[in-house]
């Protein structure tokens, strides 16, 4: 992370120095990145002297907790909505359903890549990526289909955008692993 990034984060109260958790005032509720180390960043910006197995374990967990939330979800629009939204609304639910799942297994992906290279930093921000993408792109469309508001879609994009970065992110980590010419890698 630059510097720039870290004085954001510091500014907006995301990220203070020398606590646990994340958002003054709520303390409580959001652990701090810095204590899984998931950027990689082992230099500094969110390593708080965590161990790298650390952030695997974190990525396997999340990954399969997502698919559990994938099932329940997708049982949940199978069974419990059929009938009460319009066709339309329930098809918007089986996409958040579809991408939540698939991402799922993306995060999982990560985690069995950092069991196995965890110093790959690149691997880490893409399963980041897939995580934030994953709330905002589902998390908008189930909460358009179950308040009806349609204005909530303009979030959609952005999960998007970031789930495509986490692809990009994971390629490019992919791309620079060890056994190819330096000279195609830089």
């Amino acid at each position: 992370m630059t510097s720039g990034a870290l004085e954001f984060f510091k500014r907006t109260g995301i990220l203070i120095e020398g606590r646990d958790y994340a958002l003054a005032g709520q303390n409580r509720f959001l652990p701090c990145f810095h204590k899984y180390d998931l950027f990689g960043d082992s230099d500094g910006f969110f390593s708080g002297g965590a161990k790298q197995m650390n952030r695997a374990g974190f990525w396997l967990t999340t990954g399969a907790l997502c698919g559990f939330v994938t099932v329940a979800l997708g049982a949940f629009g199978a069974h419990g909505l059929r009938g009460s939204v319009s066709v339309d609304r329930l098809a918007n639910w089986g996409t958040a359903t579809d991408y939540l799942g698939l991402h799922a297994l993306a995060i999982l992906a990560c985690g069995l890549w950092l069991l196995h290279r965890s110093e790959d930093r690149w691997v880490g921000r893409a399963a980041v990526a897939f995580l934030f993408g994953i709330a905002l792109f589902s998390g908008s469309l189930y909460a358009m289909v179950l308040t009806g508001q349609r204005a909530l879609g303009m979030v959609t994009p952005i999960g998007g955008l970031l789930l495509l970065a986490g692809w990009a992110l994971l390629a490019y980590g992919a791309w620079r692993l060890p056994g190819q010419p330096t000279s195609t890698r830089d």
